[in-house]
């Protein structure tokens, strides 16, 4: 049987099962009523620039993270927020305009991402492959 090696662990994952579990993972935003919903927006702005760095980086998983956080939270969650409706349609709408943009990105590096999971996974599988011709 072949071994696994540590570093593969993710690459040994199916690219729809790796991304699955990249979505799940950014989905874990949570919104305490106790923090100003104002503050919510001015940290979505920073989100959605640290995501912009971490693309041009080239940390196209960072970056999908920020993007499906910064969705998350403002297409899911803030409406929750008991101070949702203090805030002021100005800002709401700017970051409307904000989600309309991050939209295709996101779309854009989920594409990325699959075609790296499968480059990855069928670099694992030749590798499982290679070890188990030589064994």
């Amino acid at each position: 049987m072949a071994q696994i090696k540590p570093g593969n662990i993710l690459e040994s994952l199916e690219p729809q099962e790796r991304l699955k579990q990249l979505i799940n993972y950014s989905n874990t935003v949570e919104v305490d009523p106790h923090v100003p919903p104002m503050r919510y927006y001015r940290s979505g702005i920073e989100m959605v620039r640290m995501a912009s760095v971490y693309y041009e980086e080239g940390s196209l998983e960072n970056a999908y993270v920020l993007y499906l956080k910064f969705m998350t939270l403002f297409l899911e969650k803030i409406r929750k927020h008991p101070g949702f409706n203090s805030v002021p349609t100005e800002v709401k709408a700017k970051n409307q305009s904000k989600l309309r943009e991050v939209l295709p990105k996101a779309e854009k590096l989920k594409k990325l991402l699959l075609q790296q999971y499968q480059d990855d996974y069928m670099r694992y599988l030749a590798e499982v492959f290679k070890e188990k011709s030589i064994a």
